[in-house]
């Protein structure tokens, strides 16, 4: 049975049903950003799987944009490996910074509330 004290609804607001209320959140996870390309278009890659791989295990992942683009958020602060696959053109899966494999990825340190721009990948 789960068991609530004052600390969890410290500076809570009173609110009178059907009343509403703003609340502000702030973020404590980071972002990491980038692109997806095909090595043998130069374009980028739509639909591509891109996965954050913690220390612990955990994955985060996402699908690029049209463009090739992809964004994760909402990354605890850590050590992470990203990976890319393309699920439906052959190309080989990838690490980054451009290994083969997940020991010999470059590992990304995050932070909360940062955004680390620029993880890109060309598979192919």
């Amino acid at each position: 049975t789960p068991r609530f004290t004052t600390r969890y609804f410290a500076g809570a607001t009173n609110v009178t049903a059907p009343g509403t209320t703003n609340a502000t959140l702030t973020a404590t996870g980071g972002t990491i950003t980038g692109t997806v390309t095909a090595a043998d278009t130069g374009r980028g890659l739509p639909a591509a799987w891109v996965f954050a791989i913690a220390s612990n295990g955990t994955l985060t992942g996402t699908l690029t944009r049209p463009d090739g683009g992809y964004t994760l958020t909402g990354l605890t602060p850590g050590t992470y490996r990203i990976t890319y696959v393309d699920p439906v053109g052959g190309r080989p899966q990838e690490y980054h910074d451009n290994s083969a494999t997940y020991d010999g990825a470059t590992p990304l340190d995050i932070s909360a509330n940062t955004t680390t721009n620029g993880i890109n990948a060309t598979l192919g």
